[in-house]
Protein backbone atom coordinates (compact mmCIF):
# COMPACT_ATOMS: atom_id res chain seq x y z
CA UNK A 1 0.00 0.00 0.00
CA UNK A 2 0.95 3.86 -0.59
CA UNK A 3 0.49 6.34 1.73
CA UNK A 4 -0.53 9.86 0.82
CA UNK A 5 -0.85 13.25 2.68
CA UNK A 6 2.13 14.90 5.23
CA UNK A 7 4.86 13.59 7.75
CA UNK A 8 3.29 10.42 9.30
CA UNK A 9 5.19 10.44 12.13
CA UNK A 10 7.40 13.01 14.69
CA UNK A 11 10.96 13.16 14.48
CA UNK A 12 12.75 13.19 17.79
CA UNK A 13 15.13 16.45 18.11
CA UNK A 14 18.03 13.94 19.14
CA UNK A 15 18.16 12.70 15.31
CA UNK A 16 20.98 14.98 13.90
CA UNK A 17 19.08 17.90 11.70
CA UNK A 18 20.87 16.27 8.11
CA UNK A 19 19.77 12.63 9.14
CA UNK A 20 16.33 14.37 9.87
CA UNK A 21 16.00 16.44 6.47
CA UNK A 22 16.28 13.38 4.57
CA UNK A 23 13.97 11.00 6.64
CA UNK A 24 11.16 13.67 6.60
CA UNK A 25 11.79 14.63 2.68
CA UNK A 26 11.88 10.99 1.87
CA UNK A 27 9.08 9.79 3.88
CA UNK A 28 6.35 12.78 2.62
CA UNK A 29 7.20 11.84 -1.39
CA UNK A 30 4.22 10.68 -2.94
CA UNK A 31 3.46 7.55 -3.19
CA UNK A 32 5.96 6.34 -0.53
CA UNK A 33 5.18 2.80 0.50
CA UNK A 34 3.78 1.56 3.94
CA UNK A 35 6.94 -0.65 4.43
CA UNK A 36 8.99 2.06 3.57
CA UNK A 37 7.71 4.70 5.81
CA UNK A 38 7.63 2.18 8.66
CA UNK A 39 11.46 1.91 7.65
CA UNK A 40 11.94 5.84 8.04
CA UNK A 41 10.02 5.42 11.70
CA UNK A 42 11.74 3.24 12.96
CA UNK A 43 15.64 5.12 11.73
CA UNK A 44 14.02 7.82 13.50
CA UNK A 45 12.32 6.97 16.41
CA UNK A 46 14.27 4.08 17.65
CA UNK A 47 16.08 4.49 21.38
CA UNK A 48 18.70 1.93 19.34
CA UNK A 49 19.19 4.88 17.00
CA UNK A 50 19.48 7.48 19.59
CA UNK A 51 23.01 5.35 21.04
CA UNK A 52 24.25 5.32 17.45
CA UNK A 53 24.31 9.14 16.95
CA UNK A 54 27.08 9.60 18.53
CA UNK A 55 29.25 7.35 17.26
CA UNK A 56 29.03 8.68 13.68
CA UNK A 57 29.38 12.75 14.45
CA UNK A 58 32.17 12.40 12.03
CA UNK A 59 30.11 10.89 9.01
CA UNK A 60 27.20 13.19 7.50
CA UNK A 61 24.40 11.88 8.59
CA UNK A 62 22.26 12.73 5.88
CA UNK A 63 24.63 10.73 3.92
CA UNK A 64 24.74 7.82 6.47
CA UNK A 65 20.62 7.44 6.09
CA UNK A 66 21.09 7.29 2.52
CA UNK A 67 23.07 4.53 2.62
CA UNK A 68 21.84 2.71 5.07
CA UNK A 69 18.68 2.53 2.64
CA UNK A 70 20.73 1.65 -0.32
CA UNK A 71 21.74 -1.39 1.71
CA UNK A 72 18.27 -2.36 2.46
CA UNK A 73 17.30 -2.31 -0.97
CA UNK A 74 20.18 -3.98 -2.27
CA UNK A 75 19.76 -6.69 0.74
CA UNK A 76 15.89 -7.59 -0.22
CA UNK A 77 16.83 -7.27 -3.68
CA UNK A 78 19.31 -10.44 -3.05
CA UNK A 79 17.68 -13.48 -4.58
CA UNK A 80 18.35 -16.75 -3.25
CA UNK A 81 18.91 -19.49 -5.67
CA UNK A 82 16.38 -21.32 -7.59
CA UNK A 83 15.06 -24.34 -5.57
CA UNK A 84 16.13 -27.69 -6.87
CA UNK A 85 12.43 -29.27 -6.18
CA UNK A 86 10.15 -27.93 -9.40
CA UNK A 87 7.08 -28.00 -6.79
CA UNK A 88 9.04 -24.78 -5.21
CA UNK A 89 9.86 -23.19 -8.19
CA UNK A 90 6.30 -21.55 -8.63
CA UNK A 91 6.26 -19.91 -5.20
CA UNK A 92 9.54 -18.70 -5.64
CA UNK A 93 8.78 -17.39 -8.89
CA UNK A 94 6.21 -15.38 -7.65
CA UNK A 95 7.89 -13.74 -4.44
CA UNK A 96 11.49 -13.54 -6.07
CA UNK A 97 12.07 -10.22 -8.45
CA UNK A 98 14.30 -12.18 -11.39
CA UNK A 99 15.14 -8.83 -12.51
CA UNK A 100 14.74 -5.55 -11.01
CA UNK A 101 12.82 -2.66 -12.99
CA UNK A 102 15.11 -0.15 -14.60
CA UNK A 103 14.15 2.78 -15.93
CA UNK A 104 14.83 1.61 -19.04
CA UNK A 105 11.90 -0.62 -18.89
CA UNK A 106 9.30 1.75 -18.94
CA UNK A 107 10.45 3.32 -21.52
CA UNK A 108 10.46 0.21 -23.73
CA UNK A 109 6.64 -0.10 -22.53
CA UNK A 110 5.56 3.52 -23.24
CA UNK A 111 6.84 3.01 -27.09
CA UNK A 112 5.11 -0.23 -27.73
CA UNK A 113 2.28 2.08 -26.18
CA UNK A 114 2.72 4.88 -28.94
CA UNK A 115 3.17 2.23 -31.37
CA UNK A 116 -0.34 0.28 -30.39
CA UNK A 117 -1.53 3.48 -29.83
CA UNK A 118 -1.50 4.37 -33.54
CA UNK A 119 -2.86 1.42 -34.78
CA UNK A 120 -5.71 2.62 -33.01
CA UNK A 121 -6.49 6.53 -34.37
CA UNK A 122 -8.93 6.33 -36.23
CA UNK A 123 -11.52 4.85 -33.45
CA UNK A 124 -9.92 7.05 -30.82
CA UNK A 125 -10.23 10.13 -32.35
CA UNK A 126 -13.95 9.02 -33.22
CA UNK A 127 -14.43 8.11 -29.31
CA UNK A 128 -12.27 10.78 -28.01
CA UNK A 129 -14.87 13.48 -26.34
CA UNK A 130 -16.22 10.41 -25.20
CA UNK A 131 -14.43 8.09 -23.56
CA UNK A 132 -11.39 10.14 -23.00
CA UNK A 133 -11.39 10.77 -18.69
CA UNK A 134 -8.37 13.14 -17.98
CA UNK A 135 -8.06 16.49 -18.50
CA UNK A 136 -11.21 17.90 -20.70
CA UNK A 137 -8.83 20.52 -22.26
CA UNK A 138 -6.36 17.09 -23.54
CA UNK A 139 -6.62 16.68 -27.04
CA UNK A 140 -5.99 13.14 -28.97
CA UNK A 141 -3.68 15.29 -31.06
CA UNK A 142 -1.51 15.97 -27.81
CA UNK A 143 -1.37 12.15 -26.65
CA UNK A 144 1.36 10.72 -28.80
CA UNK A 145 3.83 13.83 -28.11
CA UNK A 146 2.92 13.42 -24.46
CA UNK A 147 3.79 9.48 -24.49
CA UNK A 148 6.66 9.37 -27.13
CA UNK A 149 8.04 12.71 -24.02
CA UNK A 150 7.54 10.20 -21.62
CA UNK A 151 9.48 7.05 -22.80
CA UNK A 152 12.40 10.04 -23.75
CA UNK A 153 12.00 11.06 -20.13
CA UNK A 154 12.64 7.38 -18.93
CA UNK A 155 15.36 6.57 -21.48
CA UNK A 156 17.07 10.07 -20.17
CA UNK A 157 16.75 8.60 -16.50
CA UNK A 158 17.97 5.59 -17.45
CA UNK A 159 21.16 6.63 -18.56
CA UNK A 160 21.29 8.92 -15.56
CA UNK A 161 20.74 5.96 -13.19
CA UNK A 162 23.40 3.88 -14.99
CA UNK A 163 26.02 6.92 -15.13
CA UNK A 164 25.04 7.75 -11.40
CA UNK A 165 25.94 3.95 -10.73
CA UNK A 166 29.12 4.04 -12.58
CA UNK A 167 30.07 6.49 -10.52
CA UNK A 168 29.32 5.01 -7.06
CA UNK A 169 31.66 2.31 -5.47
CA UNK A 170 30.80 -0.77 -5.92
CA UNK A 171 28.83 -2.69 -3.66
CA UNK A 172 30.95 -5.51 -1.80
CA UNK A 173 29.82 -9.02 -2.96
CA UNK A 174 27.01 -10.86 -1.99
CA UNK A 175 27.17 -13.72 0.60
CA UNK A 176 27.69 -17.35 -0.95
CA UNK A 177 24.49 -18.79 0.97
CA UNK A 178 22.29 -16.76 -0.36
CA UNK A 179 19.17 -18.78 0.46
CA UNK A 180 20.20 -19.10 4.26
CA UNK A 181 17.81 -16.81 6.45
CA UNK A 182 20.47 -14.53 7.49
CA UNK A 183 21.95 -13.64 3.78
CA UNK A 184 19.78 -10.35 3.77
CA UNK A 185 21.03 -9.66 6.93
CA UNK A 186 24.34 -10.59 5.91
CA UNK A 187 25.06 -8.74 3.00
CA UNK A 188 23.09 -5.57 4.80
CA UNK A 189 25.89 -5.58 7.53
CA UNK A 190 29.06 -5.74 4.58
CA UNK A 191 27.62 -2.90 2.94
CA UNK A 192 27.16 -1.10 5.88
CA UNK A 193 30.62 -1.95 6.71
CA UNK A 194 32.35 -1.12 3.63
CA UNK A 195 30.61 2.30 3.90
CA UNK A 196 31.98 2.87 7.29
CA UNK A 197 35.46 1.78 6.40
CA UNK A 198 36.01 4.25 3.48
CA UNK A 199 34.13 7.06 5.00
CA UNK A 200 35.91 6.96 8.53
CA UNK A 201 38.51 4.42 8.47
CA UNK A 202 36.87 1.44 10.53
CA UNK A 203 34.18 -0.80 9.66
CA UNK A 204 32.24 0.18 13.30
CA UNK A 205 30.76 -3.44 13.51
CA UNK A 206 29.07 -2.56 16.82
CA UNK A 207 27.41 0.31 15.14
CA UNK A 208 26.92 -2.18 12.01
CA UNK A 209 24.89 -4.51 14.66
CA UNK A 210 22.97 -2.26 15.88
CA UNK A 211 21.47 -0.72 12.70
CA UNK A 212 20.97 -3.97 11.48
CA UNK A 213 18.45 -5.09 14.01
CA UNK A 214 16.77 -1.56 13.62
CA UNK A 215 16.41 -2.47 10.36
CA UNK A 216 15.54 -5.53 10.13
CA UNK A 217 13.18 -6.34 13.52
CA UNK A 218 12.99 -9.25 15.69
CA UNK A 219 12.72 -10.74 18.68
CA UNK A 220 16.34 -11.66 18.69
CA UNK A 221 17.35 -7.69 18.70
CA UNK A 222 19.52 -8.18 15.73
CA UNK A 223 23.35 -9.54 15.79
CA UNK A 224 25.91 -9.27 18.10
CA UNK A 225 29.30 -7.15 16.72
CA UNK A 226 31.11 -10.61 17.18
CA UNK A 227 28.65 -11.97 14.69
CA UNK A 228 29.06 -8.62 12.49
CA UNK A 229 33.20 -9.08 12.50
CA UNK A 230 32.91 -12.71 11.33
CA UNK A 231 30.87 -12.14 8.80
CA UNK A 232 32.57 -9.48 7.49
CA UNK A 233 35.98 -11.57 8.05
CA UNK A 234 34.16 -14.35 6.39
CA UNK A 235 33.65 -12.34 3.27
CA UNK A 236 36.95 -10.95 3.40
CA UNK A 237 38.45 -14.46 3.18
CA UNK A 238 36.30 -15.56 0.31
CA UNK A 239 37.60 -12.24 -1.46
CA UNK A 240 41.46 -13.13 -0.76
CA UNK A 241 41.24 -16.95 -2.10
CA UNK A 242 39.00 -15.57 -5.17
CA UNK A 243 42.13 -13.33 -6.36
Amino acid sequence: MQRQGGMPFTIPRWVPPAAADNIRWRATLPGAADRDIALLERLATSFVMQTVWPKLTSLDAGDVISVILLAEAAARDLRPPLPKRTKDRAAYLQETRLFPPRPGDVACLVDQAVHVTREFEPVARLLWAELWAGQPDVTHDELLPILSATAEFYRSLDVAFQEAGAAAPPLPAPPRKRGSKTARRTYFGLILSDYFKRTGGSPLDDVVAEITGVVFPDASGGPGAETVRGRRRSARGRKTNQT
